[in-house]
C-alpha cells in the first residue's frame, strides 16, 4: 500500500501526499517518520490542501525536536489554514497569540482568531474569548456578561473549565453577577464531573470552610 502510495504521491495526487504525511506522522502501517510526515503534508499544502496546512503547521508548532519545531513555518501554514476557515487552525493562532509562545504576544490578535473559531463552535476558543472579556485584555472593555455568556456556551459544549470559570464568577461575586455561593457550587460540581481538577480544589476548599 505504502509503495502504492509513493507512487500516486510522487505523481502529483495531492491525496495520496496528505495520507503519505498522516502515515509517516502516525507510524500506522509504516514506522514513524516526522520528516517524511513534514515533506509529504508539504506536497499537499502547496496544492492547498487545508488538512494538510493544519498538520503540518501543528507539527512545526509542536513538535518535541527542536532541528523540526519553527515557528515562523508553523505560523505559515496554520494562517493559511485559518484564512481557509479551519477552525482548529483559528483557535491554534488565538492560543499562539496570547501566549506569545515564537511570536510576540498580541491579545489583540488572540481576541480576532477566538472570536472567529468561536462562530464556527469551538468551546475552548469560546472560554478563552470569555475570559479575555473578563480580564478587559485584547482592546475588549470588562464585560462580566458576554464572558458568562460565552462561559455558558462552552460549558454546554461540554468545556468543564467553562463551569469552573462560571463558579468562580458566582462565588465571588464578579461584576454585575450577584454572589451567590449554591450556584458557585452547581457550576463547581459540574466542572469537576468533567475532570476539572481546578473545581475539585474549590469544591473541596468550600466543603472544609462550611
Amino acid at each position: 500500500m505504502a509503495n502504492f502510495l509513493e507512487a500516486q504521491a510522487e505523481s502529483g495526487d495531492m491525496n495520496s501526499q496528505f495520507e503519505l504525511g498522516r502515515l509517516n506522522q502516525e507510524g500506522d502501517l509504516i514506522e514513524k517518520n516526522i520528516k517524511k510526515a513534514i515533506h509529504w503534508y508539504t506536497k499537499a499544502a502547496e496544492q492547498g490542501d487545508i488538512e494538510a496546512q493544519y498538520e503540518v503547521g501543528t507539527i512545526y508548532l509542536e513538535d518535541e525536536i527542536d532541528e523540526v519545531r519553527n515557528f515562523s513555518l508553523a505560523l505559515k501554514w496554520l494562517t493559511m489554514a485559518a484564512e481557509s476557515n479551519h477552525v482548529e487552525a483559528m483557535y491554534s493562532l488565538g492560543l499562539i497569540s496570547v501566549d506569545g509562545e515564537g511570536v510576540e504576544q498580541n491579545e489583540t490578535e488572540a481576541v480576532k482568531w477566538f472570536q472567529l473559531a468561536s462562530n464556527e463552535g469551538h468551546g475552548e476558543a469560546m472560554l478563552n474569548l470569555g475570559s479575555l472579556y473578563g480580564q478587559g485584555k485584547g482592546g475588549l472593555d470588562v464585560n462580566l456578561d458576554k464572558a458568562m455568556e460565552l462561559w455558558t456556551m462552552a460549558s454546554e459544549l461540554g468545556i468543564s473549565e467553562a463551569s469552573f470559570m462560571m463558579g468562580q464568577a458566582f462565588e465571588q461575586g464578579l461584576g454585575n453577577i450577584p454572589q451567590d455561593l449554591d450556584s458557585a457550587l452547581l457550576k463547581y460540581k459540574v466542572s469537576a464531573e468533567g475532570g476539572c481538577q481546578l473545581a475539585k480544589e474549590a469544591l473541596h476548599r468550600i466543603n472544609e470552610t462550611n
